[in-house]
């Protein structure tokens, strides 16, 4: 048979993918428990509790800080290395920490994007873009206590290295990389 120059619209393009009206229940797959333990309607999203958004926050924020300060302080232990080595280090950590929170708790991060998307939420027309001003303190609280866990971690891993290379006492020169990241 010889084949009509156009395919009709109802047929799939070859390597398309075919949006179903079956429901996922339908087809045998299993409901999605939610963070709470009742099952949620299939192709819905588990409700994430805010202490599990909060806990999100508080380990991006660890993870970025612990391996940019790692970063800076092999570039002070070293004596030196190439210039884009501290920047790259903390831009990827950063850009790890954001994929693995994104979507938990949306990959604030930083207080002031936390107070940017709350103000932002009142002019919001859309539901979902809304961030409730309730969760601020709690979200602030969270990059707080990452960042004293992430710097008290580095200062850890890296304190006798500095130590040594400072002569036993820590001084202003090894002691900025820490305090760099609250100014």
């Amino acid at each position: 048979p010889a084949l009509a120059p156009h395919a009709p619209a109802s047929a799939p393009r070859r390597g398309a993918l075919r949006a179903s009206a079956e429901p996922a229940a339908a087809k045998g797959a299993p409901e999605v428990p939610c963070v709470d333990g009742e099952p949620s309607p299939p192709n819905v999203a588990p409700k994430i509790s805010l202490r599990m958004e909060c806990l999100a926050e508080m380990l991006g924020v660890a993870y970025f800080v612990f391996f940019g300060l790692m970063a800076g302080c092999a570039a002070a232990v070293a004596g030196g290395v190439a210039v884009g080595f501290v920047p790259t280090a903390w831009s990827l950590a950063v850009a790890i920490a954001v994929h693995a929170t994104r979507y938990i708790s949306g990959a604030h991060l930083n207080p002031a994007v936390t107070l940017a998307l709350a103000f932002r939420s009142r002019k919001a027309p859309h539901p979902p873009e809304n961030f409730p001003w309730r969760k601020v303190p709690f979200f602030v609280a969270s990059h707080f206590v990452g960042a004293l866990v992430g710097s008290g971690a580095a200062m850890t891993a890296y304190g006798p290295a500095l130590r040594q290379m400072e002569g036993g006492v820590l001084t202003e020169k090894t002691m900025g990389l820490f305090v760099q990241q609250w100014l």
